[in-house]
């Protein structure tokens, strides 16, 4: 596919959120400019950077009128995105983090697969590097093309088999144009897709493709091991709770969101190295979850597993009022649940 075959107004719009991303920036510009496809729009939203990340961006928007920028004060890439969604103009849509590039197929392969099946999302994968260029050795399995329900794709979303994040897929601009970016460090793609998928009953074509190259830093929010961390992924797991909450009716999702509690849970334990060391609400989130889980998936919860009897403790916190025979009674009930999971 070249230029010189596509119409005037762009066919794919890129959005990259940008902030303080100057030394990978050009990298992730220069991906989305020598792409085989040539027919898009890239909007870059500068979230009130400090370093030459706004010059690099008008930069690159004087060479080619394809390229606009939004510059705008700091408020975070959930609103950077929903600035960059309202101004795009095409109707096919694709995200991408100013750290992180595209392989030069990227935007041809996404709309062969979207022209082929008119899927609502593809959804492709991703290769992680950490910033030395060394590529992370764990992978998802290649399999074929699948298309899959918005529910289907919901359940993988939260066991995390899948790739649960806004960029490395093409979406139809009608579909996500009025649902808003959610604010947070911690989850926010698991957030938003959690939000999106059940309210559009769309199909989706998920591909094993690596069209995407995911930058590891040791900064990053989800990868650190700062307080910031832990805290933020307390504020995730409350939001996954309350969603939770707001569809107990639905039981076709709450077991998966259960197990993405307790994934998180389990998350904070490996951070924290103890149970006893979780405040009161954590441990009545996981005594409240843990039952729910599916078994299959209770089994991938080898933190948890492996400190039943911390665990027990946790749970016989909860029944704290009981008198001491009676709790002794639940203790046993427990350990024999556990061990028959």
């Amino acid at each position: 596919m070249n230029s010189s075959t596509m119409a005037e107004s762009p066919y794919i719009s890129v959005i990259v959120p940008v902030y303080n991303a100057e030394k990978y920036l050009r990298e992730a510009i220069e991906s989305v400019i020598n792409q085989t496809y040539q027919n898009w729009e890239l909007i870059l939203v500068n979230d009130g950077s400090t370093d030459n990340s706004a010059e690099i961006c008008d930069e690159y928007a004087w060479k080619d009128k394809r390229i606009q920028v939004i510059h705008k004060s700091n408020s975070g890439g959930a609103k950077s995105r929903q600035e960059g969604l309202e101004k795009s103009i095409a109707p096919l849509v694709t995200f991408m983090d100013a750290d992180d590039y595209l392989e030069p197929i990227a935007l041809e392969y996404l709309l062969i697969k979207q022209r082929k099946t008119d899927a609502d999302i593809i959804w492709a994968d991703c290769q992680s590097i950490y910033e030395d260029g060394k590529k992370y050795l764990f992978q998802r399995p290649n399999f074929e093309d699948q298309e899959i329900t918005f529910s289907m794709a919901l359940r993988d979303v939260l066991t995390y088999s899948t790739l649960c994040s806004i960029w490395a897929k093409l979406y139809k601009r009608e579909i996500i144009i009025n649902c808003p970016f959610i604010a947070t460090k911690i989850g926010e793609d698991v957030l938003w897709l959690l939000k999106l998928l059940p309210q559009t009953e769309g199909r989706i074509l998920r591909t094993s493709e690596k069209i995407y190259n995911y930058r590891i830093l040791g900064q990053s929010q989800s990868h650190g091991n700062s307080k910031n961390l832990i805290t933020e992924t307390y504020f995730f797991i409350n939001k996954l709770d309350e969603f939770s909450a707001e569809n107990r009716t639905d039981n076709e999702y709450n077991p998966y969101l259960s197990y993405c509690i307790c994934f998180n849970i389990e998350f904070i334990l490996k951070k924290q190295g103890i149970i006893k060391n979780l405040d009161e609400e954590l441990k009545t989130l996981m005594t409240k979850h843990l039952w729910n889980v599916p078994s299959d998936l209770r089994e991938r919860l080898n933190t948890i597993r492996l400190t039943n009897n911390n665990f027990v403790n946790a749970v016989i916190l909860t029944f704290s009022f009981l008198p001491v025979t009676i709790k002794c009674n639940v203790k046993k009930i427990v350990k024999k649940l556990i061990r028959k999971r």
